[in-house]
Order: structure tokens, then sequence, then C-alpha cells
């Protein structure tokens, strides 16, 4: 059994344990079990993930720049901004790896606020962002990252409706990685009620997807530049996005089985519902542009509060706890049969 697997195990004993009836009880059980998965995330080898030795190897060359020299570097990147910051956290700290631990952090920082403000259950919460592939993204793809922090600390703004807040902290986002930008179509989105246009647009994108995707490709590319996305085209990435798509749409069909009973509880639910289905469409077009699963990443991590919390709407008590054992089997096999990614300890 590796590391992972052992963690999903303490987890799990430790919300038996614990619970999360009370607001003291919860929040005691979230920042336990992402401190200990800050641990292991701290602790990785560089050979996990598939972009950090890439990272590593910039922070190590840009840590012996001047000023000057690291700002023309620095804007000969996708996004500068990120450079720039961990310029300046290599002259104060030098160490590559607390830098890694910094932007985990900084992360499960964001993660925790809000499923102890929004999750009802957090042991579904931790097991989606485990299972699904949540974690496993974040063990690569710094600059993103950092991005979705942002973009996870922007939604109490929106539920509230401090808009100039959240756009704030969208552009934030975006500075880190520039795909962070479309998170600003979760403002429009947000106040839709699920249902026919729901099913509307999800119809127009999977017959899209079908039989116009040239099309599609042409409009696209008078709007951007879609060569830097061509070798993802086709192929593997297309059985991976259709894949993840079947995923996310199971997840999102079942919270809709219990939206009227989770909205009449928690009116802002219907925000979760709304950004979640925004990312359901992103993956969809992942089968065009893999490049789209990114971007859907920073809609569906919401996924994981949602499924928490549809899972405690059954009135039949009995029933509640029998769909909440099932729904941890179903993700604990989804991730013990697809989701196993090879760990290694530091200098293991």
């Amino acid at each position: 059994m590796g590391i992972i697997e052992l963690y999903l195990a303490l987890i799990i004993i430790l919300y038996i344990a614990l619970g999360s009836k009370s607001a003291c009880g919860k929040k005691k059980y979230v920042i336990i079990s992402l401190s200990v998965l800050l641990l292991i995330t701290s602790l990785r080898d560089v050979s996990v993930g598939a972009d950090i030795q890439g990272y590593m190897s910039v922070f190590e060359q840009m840590r012996d720049y001047g000023f000057d020299e690291m700002l023309s570097k620095a804007f000969q990147k996708k996004d500068p901004v990120y450079y720039i910051v961990s310029w300046l956290f290599s002259k104060t700290f030098y160490c590559f790896r607390i830098w890694l631990i910094f932007v985990a952090a900084f992360y499960f920082f964001a993660l925790g606020r809000l499923i102890i403000s929004q999750s009802e259950m957090p042991l579904i919460s931790i097991l989606a962002f485990i299972c699904l592939g949540d974690f496993a993204f974040s063990l690569s793809a710094l600059r993103q990252v950092l991005a979705l922090s942002f973009i996870i600390l922007s939604y109490p703004f929106l539920k509230d409706k401090k808009y100039l807040k959240f756009v704030a902290m969208v552009l934030i986002a975006g500075l880190f990685h520039q795909t962070a930008l479309i998170f600003l179509l979760a403002l429009p989105f947000s106040k839709m009620k699920p249902g026919i246009i729901h099913f509307s647009v999800l119809t127009v994108s999977v017959i899209t997807v079908l039989f116009f995707r040239t099309q599609f490709l042409f409009l696209l590319s008078k709007v951007i530049d879609i060569t830097r996305y061509q070798g993802y085209f086709g192929g593997n990435a297309s059985v991976l996005s259709i894949s993840g798509f079947i995923i996310k749409a199971a997840v999102f069909l079942y919270s809709l089985s219990y939206s009227g009973q989770l909205i009449a509880r928690k009116p802002h639910s219907v925000i979760l519902y709304n950004i979640y289905f925004v990312g359901l469409i992103f993956q969809l077009f992942s089968v065009i542009i893999a490049e789209m699963f990114r971007v859907s990443m920073y809609f569906s991590v919401f996924g994981i509060i949602l499924l928490a919390n549809a899972s405690v709407c059954e009135k039949k008590s009995n029933i509640r706890i029998l769909l909440q054992i099932f729904l941890t089997c179903i993700l604990l096999v989804y991730f013990l049969k697809d989701g196993l990614m090879p760990y290694r300890f530091f200098r293991q």
C-alpha cells in the first residue's frame, strides 16, 4: 500500500473519530487532514509531478540573476509575474523545496478555507479532491496552482455579491497564469437556475464536438492563436478528455438530482451548479483541444463542494448514510483502479 492510499485510510478513520457535526470538529478535521497532505506534498521527490524538474531548473537559473537580468528573462515567459515572485523568493530562501512548500501551503490554505466554510461533509470533499485528480494536478503545474488558489479565494466574494473584489482576485490569478482570466465567466453564469439553459448549452456543445470540430477550430482561430495547441489534437488526449468528461458529468448529474433540496437549504448553491457546469463544458471541448482541461480546472475544483453538499440532502437518514458510504466507495474504487500515481519521498 502506497503513501496516498494510507492517507485515504487515515482521513476516513479520522473522520469517524473526530466527526464534523460541530463547527469546531469540522475545522479541526479539515486542518489536520490538509496538514498531513501538505507534509506528503512537501516531502515528495522532484520526479513526482510532470513539470517540476523544469520549474526547478528555471528557479535555480534565475536565483543567480540580478534585477535587470531577471526582468529581461521573466518577460520572455508567458506569465512573468510567477517568475518575478519566484525570483524574489529564491533571493530570500534560496531553496527550491521551500518554494514548493510555499506554493502547496498557499493552495491548501485556500482549499481549506473553502471546505471549512462551504462543505457540509468535508470527508467527501477531501476524498473527491484526491480521487478525481485535482491533487495529482496540483503536484505538477505550479503557475496554475497559484492562479487556482486565488480563484478559490475569489469564490466568497462572488457568493456575497462583492463583484469588484471578485474581479480583482481573478485579475491577480491571471498574473500567475493567463488562463485564469476565463473565470470571469463565472460572473454572468452564476445566476442561471439549473434547467433548460443548461440542457441547451450541453446539447449544442455535444453536437459541436461530434460533428463540427473543424468549424469550431476555424472560428476559434479567429479569436486566438491555436497553433500552440496543435500537439494536443486527437490521440490519447481525446480518450483522457472523454473519460474526464464522463466523470464530471456523473458528478454534475448526481448533484443535480438534489438541486431542489440543496438550493432550498443554501440558495447560493446555484452558483456552484453553474460554475461546475461551465467546467463541464470546457472539459467536453478538451476532446478537441486538450488544453481546455486546464481551463476546466478553475471551475471543476468547486465540484468537491457540490458533491459533498448534495450527499447530505437525502431526507431519510438511513438512505443518506448509505449514499454517503456508496459515494466514498465509488471514489476509492475509481482512484485505486485508474487514479493511482507514482509517489517517491525525496532522496528515496
